[in-house]
């Protein structure tokens, strides 16, 4: 990873950002050339079949409300439905069955995580049916499933931590098509985002140095992708701000 670069000798307050998904989101239409209901905003026929399951890592209450919110206002126009939790087979299946018994003939998974370049998102593909093996550690997903919602009625509160001692569950039965959007990647709403959260704690942009961390992958090679994204994220954020400089 290069090194900063400061671009004066001024004292400079550090900006740190923590690349995470909280609070705003949304669907890029960047992200959206294969379904054009969801690119060009118009409402799709009156009895749609089509679902829109979002996929979100969850967190706490109103973390979790947030996307809640989203997925509520646009029931009027899309059989809506929602899973939290890392690449949770159980989770996502019900909101499929769920889906599907209202009506939907087809579902596009819209994903909110982070990076399409990682091993919750490869998780996903998998169970999805997209990809032919999971990620080398899937078993380590399974076991640190954390900030989702509650445990359906019935199952026991340590459910997620006995997976570990059970098969790689095997991919979901579809009922019906299903499509998965890329991850939130380098997407110009990313860079908005981080723009606002480094605005909220700002003093003085043209002596402040902006640094973006995220959690980053296992693999060198999908790190490097992350990087990549991010960097591209850091320019967006440079043309639209005056912070001194942006590193990641």
């Amino acid at each position: 990873m290069p090194q900063m670069k400061l671009k004066s000798n001024w004292p400079m307050f550090v900006v740190v950002l923590i690349i995470l998904w909280v609070g705003r989101v949304g669907v890029s239409e960047a992200r959206q050339s294969d379904f054009p209901y969801l690119q060009s905003g118009d409402h799709p026929p009156q009895k749609s079949t089509r679902g829109v399951l979002v996929l979100a890592h969850g967190g706490d209450e109103y973390w979790n409300d947030q996307v809640l919110k989203l997925v509520a206002s646009l029931e009027n126009r899309y059989l809506m439905d929602v899973a939290f939790g890392m690449a949770d087979k159980q989770n996502m299946q019900e909101a499929i069955g769920r889906l599907v018994q209202r009506g939907a003939k087809e579902i596009v998974a819209v994903s909110l995580f982070v990076s399409s370049y990682g091993s919750v998102h490869y998780a996903n593909e998998y169970l999805l049916g997209m990809r032919p093996t999971p990620p080398a550690d899937y078993a380590l997903l399974l076991q640190h499933h954390h900030g989702q919602s509650p445990a359906p009625s019935g199952t026991p509160a340590d459910h997620a931590s006995h997976h570990h001692h059970t098969e790689l569950p095997r991919p979901i039965a579809l009922p019906v098509p299903v499509k998965l959007t890329p991850a939130l990647d380098d997407d110009p709403l990313v860079a908005d985002i981080l723009l606002d959260r480094a605005r909220a704690i700002s003093r003085q942009p043209t002596e402040e140095a902006v640094i973006m961390v995220a959690h980053g992958p296992v693999s060198d090679e999908d790190n490097e992708k992350w990087l990549t994204n991010m960097r591209r994220l850091a320019s967006l954020v440079q043309q639209k701000s005056a912070f001194n400089d942006i590193d990641v």
